[in-house]
């Protein structure tokens, strides 16, 4: 990474920084499909049992911050506990800060962000709306995640009828089938399925990112960033989408808007490809349904610096 001083010239270069990474972190161009059901072009293994749907994922929302993106409320088991969501560290901060590659965000209030339950082809007037009341934590160092605490307890949310998600406890094997809900720009929540990949490192830009899931999820577009990855047969969250390559124009260069999987072999990007945050060890930075991380516990870096 290299770190740029303040400058005309820095804020141009960031600028762009941060419209190839809206466009990355979404995927290429295209046309959402609004029934929630799949489009063509897509791969990846389907799933077994009863599929998961928009309407019993109600805890997936449009969320409205830095950046108009997905998130989705946890099940931390304590429903007189604050309710806690999921999304992207690029989502919910303003990573056109130079800093932004090593900083890592504690507790910082939250004025205008909200997210918008039951996003679906419903009227509006069906939408519920709630305020994030603090960014508890938001960082892209290493990792892509922004911990927002909303405005209402789990169990007032619960009486709205939106139900928090369960975070997976172990990883999914490679090969394994899985599916996204997220909401594209401008468009509504809708589903994909496809199938997990081994964990890479990535790179993109000034950032870098440990030990992604990748999968080949061929419909992630843009606003799609903080969906949750779910195993379709427990139909827990085992991640967070954060950036893809599909749709990609370039696929030699690793810079703006073209993530490239780090190995031994190189550095370069991986083309059809899409990744997610892990976050099967999440819930340990929660005691009792709150939050409470602990150095050596809870696997989020929680200090700034390279």
């Amino acid at each position: 990474m290299m770190y740029f001083k303040r400058s005309h010239t820095m804020k141009i270069i960031i600028s762009l920084a941060l419209l190839a990474l809206l466009n990355a972190c979404g995927g290429g161009s295209g046309s959402a499909d609004q029934s929630g059901g799949q489009t063509g072009g897509q791969t990846g293994g389907q799933t077994t049992g009863k599929p998961i749907t928009l309407t019993d994922q109600t805890g997936v929302a449009r969320y409205h911050g830095q950046s108009d993106c997905t998130a989705f409320v946890l099940d931390l088991r304590n429903d007189a506990a604050p309710a806690y969501a999921l999304t992207n560290g690029h989502c919910a901060q303003n990573f056109s800060d130079p800093d932004t590659p090593y900083a890592v965000w504690r507790d910082r209030t939250a004025t205008s962000d909200r997210l918008v339950f039951f996003y679906t082809a419903s009227t509006q007037a069906a939408q519920k709306t709630v305020q994030v009341s603090e960014i508890i934590y938001s960082s892209m160092n290493q990792t892509d995640l922004a911990v927002l605490k909303l405005n209402a307890t789990v169990g007032q949310l619960r009486a709205q009828g939106i139900e928090p998600i369960q975070i997976h406890s172990s990883p999914l094997a490679s090969g394994s089938p899985i599916q996204v809900i997220g909401a594209p720009s401008s468009e509504f929540l809708r589903q994909v399925a496809c199938q997990q990949g081994p964990r890479v490192d990535v790179t993109e830009f000034v950032w870098v990112w440990s030990q992604l899931q990748s999968n080949d999820c061929a419909q992630i577009y843009p606003g799609m960033s903080g969906s949750p990855v779910f195993d379709p047969v427990s139909r827990k969250a085992v991640g967070v989408i954060n950036t893809t390559t599909v749709g990609m124009s370039e696929t030699r260069n690793c810079y703006l808007g073209s993530p490239c999987e780090i190995s031994a072999q190189g550095t370069r990007p991986r083309a059809q490809t899409s990744y997610a945050v892990p976050i099967d060890g999440l819930a340990s930075c929660f005691v009792q349904g709150q939050w409470a991380p602990q150095a050596g516990v809870c696997p989020l870096p929680l200090a700034s610096g390279p």
